[in-house]
């Protein structure tokens, strides 16, 4: 509902007096409206024939009576008084109100009144009406108001980060899932920029995202970065940014989506060790010993230093399961993988290829006395005795060792290690 002082309208300046002729020939070209007189406390004095393709009533059915009377309970009290406000003022007055019809329907009538005094006597002032049926207006208007508080609601309640900004990223609105995913306060994030939050490292993949964005050359699709929490640690999100435009396509807002995929990346991390390394120690498998054998065979040939590869077989690993357990051995081969990677140097790879079987890449050697020295000492994990239960697990390993050519392959090089390892067993 609403009133105010109407300017200027159909009905002449603010101020002017018109006849009920005046006012018929003032509309006769606009849409259907209900014309008429009031005297001053409501009752109708006139009303023009177009009033029955409106509400429904006859003429004859109107004039005599009180505009109260037909008006919605909720909405008498504000038309009261604001006809008592006509007759004090000569500027016209605009009236929304709910209008009863002749099949007991409401429709909604916006009204412009001005009052018409006499010299004489305040019985003899008159009040000018020219209403006219604005219902799907404002059935449009509620459906537009419940459609924004429908998704004001929804967006509270995502679980995806989402707010607006100004061109430059700088927030004008964040709803409650983007104030939990960042760990800042409402108030911590208008004072801040989208911008702000990103990764530094993330920054230029950000920037040129955005940027499409406003240029109109990019889509929803979207980008996945880092941004920053409260207390200094970080989360992975796919971050969705729209853009608002105005007549000339220019974009004067942003709608900026945030959504936590933190434990996909946790998930999507967790998948890729467990296809690179082995499930029971949990060093590298033979696909990560691959990849890292191929690398650093081409530094390698890149004048990087040279590669080689160490076999180590345990020795009669298959009495100790017979003696201890399956469980034990299980116990022998873990303590065997965490004493080499203790024994090996930053960038080494410690393998396991096999049940028993154990590969050490040793990548960029400057020369063969370095390489005799690195293959001497894999000897040390096997000095002393593993302990399994109380009970004492003496360990050994046949160990064969390859450089690899300026040739070599992969396959090649694990070929000839494992040679020098069975003439060492």
């Amino acid at each position: 509902m609403a009133e105010s002082p109407g300017p200027t309208t159909p009905l002449g300046q603010p101020g002017t007096e018109a006849s009920a002729d005046e006012l018929d020939l003032t509309d006769a070209t606009r849409e259907p409206s209900l014309l008429g007189r009031l005297t001053p406390d409501g009752v109708w004095v006139y009303v023009s024939h177009s009033v029955r393709q409106i509400v429904g009533f006859h003429v004859f059915e109107l004039e005599g009576q009180s505009l109260l009377h037909f008006v919605h309970p909720d909405d008498v009290t504000r038309v009261r008084r604001l006809l008592n406000e006509t007759m004090q003022s000569r500027a016209h007055r605009m009236i929304l109100y709910r209008h009863r019809t002749r099949g007991d329907e409401w429709i909604w009538l916006e009204s412009v009144a001005f009052a018409r005094r006499s010299p004489r006597s305040m019985e003899d002032a008159t009040i000018f009406v020219s209403s006219r049926d604005v219902t799907a207006r404002m059935r449009l208007e509620q459906d537009l108001t419940e459609t924004r508080e429908a998704f004001r609601l929804a967006v509270q309640h995502l679980a995806a980060g989402v707010g607006a900004t100004d061109v430059d990223q700088r927030w004008t609105t964040v709803n409650p899932a983007l104030v939990r995913i960042t760990g800042y306060s409402e108030a911590e994030l208008l004072a801040r920029g989208l911008r702000d939050l990103v990764d530094p490292e993330d920054l230029e993949r950000h920037d040129r995202y955005v940027d499409m964005v406003r240029r109109g050359d990019e889509g929803n699709v979207g980008v996945e970065e880092r941004i920053g929490m409260k207390g200094g640690s970080s989360v992975w999100v796919t971050l969705i940014v729209g853009a608002v435009r105005d007549a000339d396509n220019q974009p004067v807002r942003l709608v900026a989506q945030l959504s936590d995929i933190g434990r996909f990346k946790r998930r999507e991390r967790d998948l890729e060790h467990q296809a690179r390394h082995d499930p029971l120690t949990g060093v590298a498998n033979r696909r990560l010993l691959d990849e890292a054998v191929r690398r650093a065979l081409a530094g390698q040939r890149a004048g990087g230093g040279h590669a080689m590869l160490a076999v180590l077989d345990l020795d009669d690993f298959k009495g100790v399961n017979d003696r201890f357990g399956h469980a034990a051995g299980d116990a022998v081969l873990i303590a065997v993988a965490r004493r080499l990677e203790a024994t090996v140097r930053d960038g080494d790879i410690v393998a396991r290829i096999g049940g028993d079987e154990f590969v050490v890449l040793f990548p960029g050697l400057l020369d063969e006395a370095e390489a005799t020295a690195l293959a001497g000492r894999l000897r040390e994990p096997f000095r002393s005795p593993v302990r399994v239960d109380g009970e004492v697990v003496s360990v050994s390993a046949s160990i064969g060792t390859a450089v690899a050519g300026r040739l070599e392959t992969v396959d090649s090089l694990l070929r000839r290690a494992d040679i020098e390892m069975f003439r060492a067993k």
